[in-house]
């Protein structure tokens, strides 16, 4: 019972982070996708964050059918030609990354705060009624089906970072990448108390940002 009260749990927090998109049809191939910049009159440009699609070998590692795209004319090219669409969202496929993930996807969001704050309500209704574990850079305390943590985000202190996790899996619905794009991630659970559960949370978190930095043209991130 408490496994399917969990599930019911992180399921609301996912649709929660789900960000409607005015979708375009992709190009038939693509090598990098970009989230785009939003000018004065709301228009989405060429010029933000750019993540590529394929792994060192140049396999793509995207799932075309959970990329929205935004935006195909008009945008940015890499070397070779290819069109970098704008997208709104991408999910990566967990079975082609260095990564023991269940899931991991990007998205873009109007208003990443009020997000972040919604994600995390449960987690501090949690708080008002249990007794916390604490550790250097997280906060986690244990509810009638769920266990949440709170931890530092890598990004900054301008969002707050909370995962979820049942008996058998983690789910990160939002970490905010920086002031639009989110990043949703799930996983298998490994800790068995909650006083493991925060670093293991933080390991995960480590791992998932030095991919996406590698990734990313972002510098620092």
């Amino acid at each position: 019972m408490a496994h399917r009260v969990a599930a019911a749990v992180l399921c609301l927090l996912s649709l929660l982070a789900a960000a409607p998109a005015q979708a375009e049809e992709c190009p038939g191939f693509y090598r990098f996708v970009e989230f785009g910049l939003l000018d004065r009159d709301g228009m989405l440009r060429p010029g933000g964050t750019v993540l590529r699609g394929i792994d060192a070998e140049g396999a793509p590692i995207l799932r075309t059918d959970a990329t929205v795209c935004q935006a195909i004319q008009g945008v940015r090219r890499d070397g070779p030609g290819n069109p970098i669409p704008i997208v709104s969202e991408v999910a990566f496929d967990p079975a082609l990354l260095p990564l023991d993930l269940g899931a991991l996807r990007l998205s873009a969001h109007d208003d990443l705060a009020a997000l972040t704050e919604r994600i995390a309500a449960p987690h501090r209704a949690a708080l008002a009624g249990a007794e916390p574990v604490t550790g250097p850079d997280f906060l986690c305390v244990s509810g009638p089906a769920v266990e949440s943590c709170q931890l530092a985000s890598p990004y900054g202190p301008d969002f707050p970072l909370v995962v979820y996790c049942d008996d058998a899996g983690c789910e990160m619905p939002a970490l905010a990448y920086d002031d639009r794009i989110a990043v949703s991630a799930r996983w298998d659970r490994q800790a068995t108390t909650p006083e493991e559960l925060g670093p293991e949370i933080r390991s995960r978190i480590e791992a998932l940002r030095a991919f996406l930095a590698a990734q990313s043209n972002r510098a620092g991130r």
